[in-house]
C-alpha cells in the first residue's frame, strides 16, 4: 500500500476551508489511488470532532469531509490547543477510508511541548491484514438449518439429574445449534458497508462534475466555475440529508424506536474505544491492556482465568420428585413457545452465539430438550455453564465524559436467550401470582400498571410533600443480591 502523510495549517484569517493546497492534495491522492493521513491545525470548531461548539468554518469543513468521503480519526474531546485563556479541539486528523481501519490508539498526550498545541499520538499498521469474514444471519437457509439440526440433536435424549449432566446436555445442545447454523449460513468476506438512504444518482453526477472542474481549475485556473459547482454540490448534499432525516423521524411510529434514536443522539463523539488513561496518568498501549482497565473499573474484583479453567461449583443435590413435578407444570410447551417467539428474531446473541431466530426456527425439535433443561435447572436451583457465558459490550456514556477514561463507558451484558426464555416464563408466573396476592400495598414490581417509573413518582411525591411542610424525608435504598 502506498500512502501520503502530510501536515496542514488552515489560517484563521482565510475564509476558504480547507485551503486550496489541501483540496489539491486530496484530489491528487484520490486520482492516483494513494492512501493518505493529514494532520490539520484546522482553526475550526465542530462538536463532531470534540469541540465545545460549532462555527461556520467547522460546518464548511465537515461538508467538505463528508462530500469527499474522508474519515476523522479524532477520538474523544480532550483539547488539542491549550493556553491560559482557553482550551479547545482545533486539530483534526483526516485520512482516506482504507487507512482509517488500520489506525488505532489515537489520543492527545500530556507531553510538554514548546507549542500551545498538544502532541497527538496514534499507531498505524500497513501489514497485510486478514480478510474479514462474517455470516449474514438473515440469509440463513432455514430448511437446511432445520434438517441439519434434526441430525445434530439425535442422541441427546438422556438423563439430566445432576449439575454435570445439565452442563453436558446444555453444551451439546448449544454446540449442535451453532453447527447447524454455520452449515446453513456460509461465511462471506469483505467489509460490512451499508448505503446511506439519501445518496442519489443526481448527487453522484454532481460530485463527478465537481471533481472534473477541480482538475480543470488546476490546469486552466478557472477556480470560480469550480467553486460554484462545489457550492451547488454541498447545497444538494445538505438538502438530501435533511429531507432524509425528516422522513426518517416522521416514520417513527412506536416509543421503542424513538427511545433508541434518543439514546443514539445523546452520545457525544465517536464510540470507538482505543487507548485509555490509567489511574497513574499513563495510557494503555494495547487492546489487552485496555480491556484489563475496563474490567477493573466496571467489574472490580474480577479475575481472568486461564483457558480451560473454570470456577469451582457449590454442591448440588439430586432434585426431589416433588420439585421436578412442580417444574413440569411451569415449563410447558405452550409457555416455552410463547417466550421464545416474544423475542425479535435477530437480536444480538449472548456468549453462546445463539440468537432468537435459531430457537424459533427449530422450536419443534428443540422444545422437548429445552423443557428438560429448564425443569432440571429449576429443581436443582442450578444454571448450566453454557447459559452463564455473557458477552459484554462497552458503549459511551452520555454527558460529555472523556473517552480516554474507562468511566466514560457503560457495560451492556448480552445474556443467553435460552436463559432469557426461562427467566421470561418465571417472570410471567410471578406477575400472575402477585397480581392476585401482592406482598405489600406499596409494591411496584410484577404488578400490571406499576413499574420503576411509578415507584419514582411516589417517592418524589413524598419528598416534595416533606419539603413543602418543612419536614425531613429519610430514604433507605437496598441493593439485595
Amino acid at each position: 500500500m502506498r500512502a501520503v502523510f502530510a501536515s496542514a495549517y488552515f489560517a484563521g484569517d482565510v475564509q476558504e476551508v480547507p485551503p486550496e493546497d489541501v483540496c489539491r492534495l486530496v484530489s491528487y491522492c484520490v486520482n492516483n489511488n494513494l492512501q493518505f493521513v493529514i494532520g490539520c491545525d484546522a482553526n475550526a470548531h465542530n462538536v463532531v470532532w470534540g469541540s465545545t461548539d460549532t462555527n461556520t468554518r467547522g460546518e464548511e469543513l465537515l461538508n467538505y469531509i463528508y462530500s469527499n468521503r474522508l474519515e476523522i480519526l479524532n477520538r474523544g474531546n480532550i483539547p488539542t490547543f491549550v493556553t491560559r485563556a482557553r482550551s479547545e479541539v482545533l486539530d483534526i486528523t483526516l485520512s482516506s477510508r482504507n487507512v482509517a481501519g488500520r489506525v488505532w490508539g489515537w489520543h492527545v498526550t500530556d507531553e510538554v511541548l514548546s507549542s500551545d498545541h498538544r502532541l497527538i499520538s496514534f499507531k498505524i499498521s500497513f501489514g497485510r491484514g486478514e480478510i474479514s469474514t462474517f455470516r449474514v444471519s438473515k440469509n440463513t437457509d432455514w430448511p437446511t438449518y432445520q434438517e441439519i439440526l434434526n441430525t445434530e440433536i439425535e442422541g441427546l435424549d438422556r438423563a439430566c439429574n445432576t449439575p454435570a449432566e445439565a452442563d453436558s446436555l446444555a453444551d451439546d445442545l448449544m454446540n449442535g445449534i451453532i453447527r447447524a447454523y454455520e452449515a446453513s449460513c456460509p461465511l462471506v468476506s469483505g467489509a460490512r458497508r451499508g448505503s446511506v438512504p439519501w445518496w442519489s444518482r443526481e448527487l453522484e453526477n454532481l460530485r463527478i462534475r465537481t471533481r472534473k472542474l477541480f482538475n480543470r481549475a488546476k490546469n486552466g485556473g478557472d477556480w470560480d466555475t469550480y467553486k460554484r459547482s462545489l457550492t451547488a454540490y454541498n447545497k444538494a448534499l445538505r438538502k438530501a440529508r435533511r429531507s432524509s432525516w425528516r422522513n426518517f423521524c416522521g416514520g417513527l411510529e412506536d416509543v421503542s424506536a424513538a427511545s433508541k434514536l434518543q439514546k443514539v443522539l445523546s452520545r457525544e463523539g465517536p464510540g470507538h474505544i482505543s487507548l485509555l488513561e490509567r489511574a497513574d496518568g499513563s495510557f494503555t498501549t494495547s487492546t489487552q491492556e485496555t480491556l484489563e482497565v475496563l474490567m477493573k473499573t466496571h467489574f472490580p474484583g474480577s479475575t481472568v482465568l486461564p483457558s480451560g479453567v473454570s470456577t469451582p461449583e457449590s454442591d448440588f443435590s439430586i432434585p426431589h420428585r416433588r420439585e421436578l413435578g412442580r417444574s413440569r407444570t411451569i415449563f410447558t410447551p405452550e409457555r416455552v413457545k410463547w417466550a421464545i417467539n416474544s423475542f425479535k428474531p435477530f437480536k444480538s446473541p449472548g456468549g453462546d452465539g445463539v440468537f432468537p431466530a435459531l430457537l424459533q426456527r427449530g422450536l419443534e425439535v428443540l422444545s422437548p430438550l429445552l423443557i428438560r433443561l429448564f425443569c432440571a435447572s429449576y429443581a436443582m436451583a442450578y444454571i448450566p455453564r453454557a447459559w452463564r457465558r455473557v458477552r459484554v459490550v462497552f458503549i459511551p456514556k452520555a454527558g460529555g465524559q472523556p473517552r480516554s477514561s474507562a468511566k466514560g463507558y457503560r457495560p451492556i451484558s448480552l445474556m443467553s436467550f435460552v436463559l432469557k426464555t426461562m427467566e421470561k416464563i418465571l417472570g410471567h408466573l410471578l406477575k400472575e401470582h402477585f397480581q392476585l396476592s401482592p406482598l405489600n400495598k406499596a409494591q411496584h414490581a410484577y404488578l400490571k400498571g406499576r413499574s420503576t417509573e411509578t415507584a419514582l413518582v411516589e417517592v418524589t411525591a413524598l419528598i416534595e410533600k416533606a419539603l413543602e411542610e418543612k419536614e425531613s424525608a429519610v430514604g433507605c435504598f437496598l441493593d439485595i443480591g
